[in-house]
């Protein structure tokens, strides 16, 4: 699988990895502004108690 990321998301995952980091950045297709947004497109809820 390919990871196609748009120039500041491939920053953040340079720098990631240049720390030590395995994480991955993913960017999503969807809108992801508000919390909502956020967990609809990746399938889980908002936790009402942060």
């Amino acid at each position: 699988m390919t990871n196609m990321l748009n120039e500041s998301a491939q920053r953040v995952q340079n720098t990631l990895r240049e720390l030590g980091y395995a994480n991955q950045v993913v960017e999503l297709p969807d809108s992801t502004r508000t919390a909502q947004e956020a967990a609809d497109a990746i399938g889980c809820e908002v936790d009402p108690f942060p």
